[in-house]
């Protein structure tokens, strides 16, 4: 029986060359979408866009709106006090059957309207 040999010296060589190849590209992926997100992401802003945007987004100019309105609202109510306010009330109640006599407070079975 002759003895043979398995080329494992080859099958190790393709196994580190597979994985190089793949390694390179995977990173060069990895780069490439890098590249792509940077690239689109920064925009040049011009002086008037950046005078907007901080007028709209800066804490200070929107108090100071909130005031504005707050003191608005304080201005109607303050106009809206002055004029006249009306109400009424009843107090009237209707007692029938048995019921407390309102003056000596003992159980009758009468009916009493009460002002």
């Amino acid at each position: 029986m002759p003895f043979t040999t398995y080329p494992t010296v080859n099958f190790r060589k393709n196994q580190i060359i597979i994985f190089v190849f793949m390694y390179i590209k995977i990173n060069l992926l990895v780069i490439f979408i890098l590249l792509l997100s940077t690239g689109y992401s920064q925009k040049k802003w011009t002086l008037q866009e950046c005078v907007e945007y901080s007028m709209s987004h800066n804490i200070s100019v929107k108090q100071s709106d909130l005031q504005t309105t707050v003191a608005s609202i304080n201005f109607k109510q303050s106009k809206l006090s002055q004029i006249p306010s009306l109400s009424l009330t009843n107090s009237d109640g209707l007692n029938y059957g048995k019921s407390k006599n309102p003056s000596t407070g003992i159980l009758e079975n009468q009916n009493y309207f009460s002002v």
